[in-house]
């Protein structure tokens, strides 16, 4: 059976100057990271999203 895993990104209480710029660089990096993965061929896909236990 397939799983199914959400995230859900949550507005920050009282961010700080430091704390906003490093969330901002760590989005950018994810969505990049993510782009890049969605132009893989969905059959090579499964090598690097497929959770090994």
């Amino acid at each position: 059976m397939a799983t199914l895993t959400l995230t859900l990104k949550l507005p920050f209480y009282r961010l700080n100057q430091c704390k906003a710029q490093e969330f901002d660089r760590l989005t950018e990096l994810n969505t990049g990271i993510a782009n890049q993965l969605l132009e893989v061929p969905k059959t090579d896909r499964r090598k690097y999203t497929l959770l090994r236990l």
